[in-house]
């Protein structure tokens, strides 16, 4: 259905078309993963000023919210968890209000703060190993979402050892359509593959 475009190896990106239908497909790697964006636009100038734009969100996002850097905030964040809150722009914000949302549709079986048990297992299987029951109650005993401080620029994780998952929650964004509308953009991670879905209707 697609044809290849064209690829840039600086950002790792693969843009496809279907100027049939416009349909637009952008593959690139970021947050650890492989992401995907669908989009229709009605021509291939338009719709490399939109991969520019999206491309640009998603590093700006990237540099706050990726666990994969050291420096970024959720790192800060995690790094002062039982010690001190950390400040939040407005933006940021939103974000925490979106892991709010998933915590409660997912009815808590989606928690923002689950990167303990994750780091655990992470461990157990450089290691060849199953964790032990004690140890999963441990980590388990680190996640809740429920007592995180946030709100009024400023976010706090209450205990030490607490740390932020965030590319494992739903993240909602909106971001400039090839149109010129805005339009929002639902990005699921599921199974360690995270894709964009972006469907911008004439």
């Amino acid at each position: 259905m697609f044809s290849r475009l064209e690829h840039s190896s600086v950002s790792d990106q693969k843009m496809n078309t279907n100027m049939t239908s416009g349909l637009f497909k952008l593959k690139f790697k970021a947050l650890g993963t492989v992401c995907e964006v669908q989009f229709r636009a009605p021509s291939v100038e338009i719709a490399k000023e939109f991969r520019k734009s999206a491309l640009g969100w998603l590093r700006d996002f990237e540099e706050r919210w990726s666990r994969f850097k050291p420096t970024s905030l959720l790192c800060r964040i995690n790094a002062e968890a039982g010690r001190s809150g950390v400040e939040v722009s407005k933006t940021d914000e939103e974000i925490l209000k979106l892991c709010e949302h998933t915590f409660q549709i997912s009815k808590g079986l989606n928690d923002p703060t689950s990167l303990p048990l994750t780091n655990l297992w992470d461990q157990a299987g450089r290691e060849n190993r199953i964790p032990s029951s004690r140890e999963i109650e441990e980590a388990k005993n680190l996640i809740s979402w429920p007592t995180v401080e946030w709100g009024n620029g400023r976010v706090f994780l209450p205990e030490k050892g607490m740390a932020f998952l965030l590319d494992k929650s739903l993240t909602k964004v909106v971001l400039p359509a090839p149109d010129g509308d805005e339009r929002i953009i639902i990005i699921p991670s599921l199974i360690g593959v995270l894709k964009i879905n972006y469907f911008c209707f004439q």
